[in-house]
C-alpha cells in the first residue's frame, strides 16, 4: 500500500488497460513474500529445484472443483423473469433487467458475509483458516454500497455496486441477489465472500560476513472493518527501513477514503497522505482528491543491470483536484474540473561509478507549482470475463471509450520560461466476437514553453488481444511503443526484467523509444491445490528493441519461457502468480544462460 516511491525506483508511466492488475509485493496466505521485480530471490538451483517441485505437485495433487465454493443458483421466483438469460454481460443481468422493466424499488438489503472456506466439506486448514479470521462486519460492506433502499431499479446500478464491492481487496466474490418481491419493491441480499487478507512474513541469513533480516505484517481487513494496516522492517548491509500504512476506504462510514504511509531508512525517507471522494457511482455529482508525498532517497542510473551514476534526490509533490458531472447519457457520461499541481525535485552531486556504461543525466532542479483544467469522458457500460489476467475469478473491464485531458500552466522558480503542461490519456476496449477482449491505450504528457526544444515530452500506445479458444486457454498478444524526449531523469525508459524481455536482467537497457511484443498461451487447468491455488500453464515469446541514449537503435532481443501460473482463490492479491523459466535467444553479453522468472511480473 506503499503511496511513496521506494529510494531509486521511478514511476513507470504505463497506460493502465482496464480494471489494473494488483502489484507490488506478492503475497500468499501462509506463505513468505516475493519480490516480483527480483526475479531470481533465491540460488539458480534451488529455484530450478521449486519449479520441479511445483510442477510436479500440480500433476499428482487431488483435484479440487472449480466452481465458486459461495455460488448459489436459487432464483426469487415471485419476483419478474427474464424472457432469456444467455448471452449476460454479467451475471444476473437478465433477471434484474425483467424487474428494472416492472418499475420496482429495491426494498430490504441484508449483507450476508461469508467465510473464507465455505462449501459442506470444509478441510481442516480452510476451518482453521476461518477460525483465525475475523469476517468483515456488515456495516464496512454496507458503507461501500452505491444503492440503497428505496431507489428505483436500474440494471446496471446493481452492475456497478457490485463492481465497487468486488474492486475492495478484502472481498473476494460480490452479488447482489434478488430474493423476493413484493408490493412493488425486491429485497435483496448483498452476497459478499471475504479474502484471506492476514499477511506475515519474515527473513534471517547469513552470507559472506554480512546479515540480513527482515519482518512484516500486513492485515487489510483489520478486526473486519475493510481497513489497511501494514508495518515492515528490513535490515540489511546498507540500511535499515522501516514502514508504516494506513489505507481506510470510508472514514467513519463515509464515502471519503484516507492512505497513509511513512518510510524511514538510514539513507532515506517518505511521507504520503491522500484524502479522496472518488467517483463510486456515473451518476455521482461532485468528486475530490488530494495527495501529497515527500521524499528523499538515492537515484542510481544503469545500463546493463550495473550502476554507471548515482545521485541523491528530494521531492515534494502535491495534487488537489475537483470534478462535476457535466452530462451523463445512457452509456457515457462527461466531467469538468480544476486543480492544482505541484513538483518540486532538486537532485545532489553526481557521482560517476562506471560513467563508461552510458551517457551522464541532465539533473536540473524542478520548483514547478500552478493550476489545471481537466476534462473527462467515461464509458458507462462494462463487462465481466474470467480467466483474462487474472484466474479463477471475476474480471471486470470497460468496453468503451474513456478520455482523460489535463492542461496547465505551471509557475518555475529556477528556470525561465514557465512551462504549460499537459497529460492526455485514451483507454478503450471492445468485445470481439463472443468471448474475445480488445483493449487498448494511449498516453500523452509532457510540458512546453515558448522554446520549445528541452521540455520533457512522452507517449506510450499499448494494445492488448485476449483471443479465447476456449472457456480455459487464452491467447494473448501485447504490443506497445514508446517515445520519450528530453525526459525526466526518474523517468528514463528501460527494457529488461520486468521492463519487458523477461530473460534479460532488469534495466538491461536505457535509451528514449522502446518497441515490445509479447505472445503468450495461458491454460487454466480444472486443479486446485489446498482448496486455494487454482494452476495454469504458461508459453510465452517475447522481442523488443530499444534506441539508446546515443540515438543507435540495439539489436532485436527476443526471448522464450514457460511454466506455471498460479491464481489464489482465497487471498486478496488478484495477480496471477508467474513460476517460469525465460531464456533468451539472442546472446548480446551480460545476462545468463537463463532466468527464473517468479512473481506478478506480468500485469496485462
Amino acid at each position: 500500500m506503499t503511496l511513496v516511491n521506494p529510494p531509486g525506483r521511478t514511476p513507470d508511466g504505463i497506460v493502465t488497460l482496464g480494471k489494473p492488475a494488483v502489484s507490488g509485493v506478492l503475497r500468499i496466505p501462509f506463505t513468505a513474500r516475493i519480490d516480483p521485480r527480483l526475479r531470481a530471490p533465491c540460488a539458480r538451483g534451488r529455484c530450478t529445484a521449486v519449479v520441479c517441485v511445483l510442477l510436479w505437485a500440480a500433476s499428482t495433487l487431488p483435484v479440487a472443483a472449480e466452481t465458486e465454493p459461495d455460488a448459489e443458483s436459487a432464483v426469487a421466483t415471485d419476483c419478474p423473469q427474464p424472457q432469456r438469460v444467455d448471452d449476460e454481460d454479467w451475471e444476473g443481468q437478465r433477471q434484474w433487467e425483467a424487474i428494472e422493466a416492472e418499475g420496482l424499488v429495491l426494498g430490504t438489503m441484508s449483507i450476508d458475509v461469508r467465510d473464507v472456506y465455505v462449501g459442506p466439506d470444509i478441510p481442516w486448514y480452510g476451518r482453521l483458516a476461518n477460525t483465525l479470521h475475523i469476517n468483515t462486519v456488515p456495516s464496512a460492506v454496507e458503507a461501500l454500497l452505491t444503492v440503497e433502499p428505496g431507489e428505483s431499479v436500474e440494471a446496471h446500478r446493481i452492475y456497478e455496486a457490485e463492481r465497487a464491492l468486488r474492486s475492495e481487496p478484502f472481498l473476494v466474490s460480490a452479488q447482489l441477489v434478488p430474493v423476493r418481491c413484493t408490493e412493488g419493491r425486491v429485497e435483496t441480499d448483498v452476497r459478499v465472500r471475504d479474502a484471506w487478507t492476514l499477511q506475515v512474513g519474515g527473513g534471517f541469513g547469513i552470507a559472506g560476513g554480512d546479515t540480513t533480516s527482515s519482518f512484516d505484517f500486513r492485515e487489510q481487513n483489520f478486526l473486519g472493518t475493510g481497513k489497511t494496516v501494514e508495518f515492515a522492517w528490513d535490515r540489511d548491509r546498507d540500511r535499515t527501513t522501516r514502514e508504516l500504512g494506513y489505507r481506510d476506504p470510508s472514514v467513519l462510514g463515509s464515502p471519503w477514503t484516507l492512505e497513509l504511509a511513512r518510510q524511514r531508512s538510514t539513507d532515506g525517507r517518505g511521507n504520503a497522505v491522500a484524502l479522496g471522494y472518488p467517483f463510486r457511482r456515473s451518476d455521482q455529482p461532485l468528486g475530490f482528491s488530494f495527495d501529497v508525498d515527500e521524499g528523499r532517497g538515492d537515484l542510481k542510473f544503469e545500463q546493463g543491470g550495473d550502476t554507471a551514476f548515482e545521485t541523491t534526490f528530494d521531492r515534494q509533490r502535491a495534487n488537489i483536484e475537483l470534478r462535476q458531472l457535466v452530462s451523463l447519457g445512457p452509456t457515457a457520461g462527461w466531467r469538468f474540473g480544476a486543480g492544482w499541481r505541484r513538483e518540486y525535485h532538486e537532485y545532489g552531486e553526481l557521482d560517476e561509478i562506471e560513467p563508461e556504461l552510458r551517457p551522464p543525466p541532465d539533473l536540473r532542479d524542478r520548483r514547478m507549482q500552478g493550476p489545471y483544467l481537466v476534462l473527462e469522458r467515461f464509458h458507462d457500460r462494462q463487462r465481466t470475463f474470467r480467466n483474462l489476467r487474472r484466474i479463477g475469478v471475476v474480471e471486470d473491464y470497460s468496453t468503451g471509450l474513456d478520455v482523460r485531458i489535463v492542461g496547465g500552466l505551471f509557475r518555475d522558480a529556477v528556470a525561465d520560461p514557465d512551462p504549460w503542461f499537459f497529460n492526455v490519456d485514451f483507454g478503450y476496449g471492445r468485445e470481439v466476437g463472443a468471448r474475445n477482449l480488445l483493449l487498448g491505450g494511449l498516453r500523452l504528457s509532457g510540458r512546453y514553453d515558448s522554446r520549445g526544444d528541452d521540455q520533457p515530452r512522452s507517449e506510450q500506445l499499448e494494445f492488448v488481444y485476449y483471443h479465447r479458444t476456449s472457456d480455459r486457454n487464452t491467447v494473448v498478444t501485447h504490443v506497445q511503443l514508446d517515445w520519450q524526449r528530453n525526459p525526466d531523469p526518474e523517468t528514463e525508459l528501460h527494457l529488461g526484467g520486468s521492463d519487458g524481455m523477461l530473460a534479460y536482467p532488469q534495466r538491461f537497457r536505457v535509451g528514449d523509444r522502446r518497441r515490445l511484443l509479447h505472445l503468450e498461451n495461458r491454460y487454466t487447468s480444472d486443479r486446485i491445490l489446498f482448496d486455494t491455488i487454482q494452476i495454469g500453464y504458461t508459453g510465452f515469446f517475447e522481442a523488443g528493441r530499444i534506441r539508446g541514449l546515443d540515438g543507435e537503435w540495439s539489436r532485436t532481443l527476443a526471448d522464450v519461457g514457460a511454466g506455471l501460473r498460479l491464481g489464489n482463490l482465497r487471498g486478496s492479491t488478484g495477480a496471477a502468480i508467474y513460476l517460469t523459466v525465460a531464456v533468451p535467444l539472442v546472446d548480446v553479453g551480460g545476462h545468463d544462460d537463463y532466468e527464473m522468472v517468479i512473481g506478478s511480473t506480468v500485469n496485462f
